[in-house]
């Protein structure tokens, strides 16, 4: 089943399934508030525009005037406010409820830019090389974690054994190169670094 992203944490809270498995960032927020799995594939924002664009903007404050697209509820969109207000730039957000209409808004034309996880990035990029990264750096680092409640640690120590015994057998590694091209669950840096303040 497809869950909508705005809602997904509030299901888990109501009991609706017991875990979320679903690109979830670690944040010092769900850190507080859920059981997390030990990270098992690296992730940051990233900077994305169509390749060949002009003079892309290496930084997300360097957009001005141009449309970034986001997925609603994410911690790009966290990202995109959060320079948006404190930095009184000019560009305009534009939300979108998955990774699907959030590439093909940037495919067609109809928005400049988009913030988007380096993952997500990744698979779309595999599929279709006009797609390119201008950041000069990932943004942020969150790496990806399994979320359970906050009082289901059981289940989480399931879950880092059976994420450590798919490491050691090398399947993380080889589904990682297989749908984004590359190895992001090897030397994954813990330390969240996202938005100032």
């Amino acid at each position: 089943e497809t869950i909508d992203w705005k809602v997904i944490f509030d299901q888990l809270d109501e009991g609706k399934y017991d875990l979320v498995i679903s690109g979830v960032s670690k944040t010092p927020d769900r850190e507080q508030a859920y059981s997390l799995s030990e990270p098992y594939v690296s992730n940051g924002v990233v900077l994305v525009s169509l390749a060949g664009k002009e003079n892309p903007a290496t930084e997300f404050s360097e957009v001005i005037n141009e449309r970034v697209g986001v997925i609603d509820g994410t911690s790009a969109d966290d990202l995109a406010e959060y320079v948006h207000e404190t930095e009184g730039k000019n560009s305009t957000i534009v939300k979108y409820e998955d990774s699907d209409r959030l590439y093909n808004a940037l495919k067609n034309g109809d928005v400049d830019y988009v913030l988007s996880d380096v993952g997500v990035y990744a698979f779309y990029q595999k599929n279709d090389p006009s797609f390119k990264v201008t950041s000069k750096d990932v943004l942020t680092n969150e790496p990806l974690v399994v979320v359970a409640k906050s009082d289901n640690t059981a289940l989480i120590e399931d879950v880092n054994a059976a994420i450590e015994e798919l490491r050691a057998d090398g399947t993380l590694k080889a589904l990682s190169e297989k749908y984004f091209g590359a190895d992001y669950t090897t030397d994954i840096d813990t330390q969240v670094r996202g938005i100032p303040g």
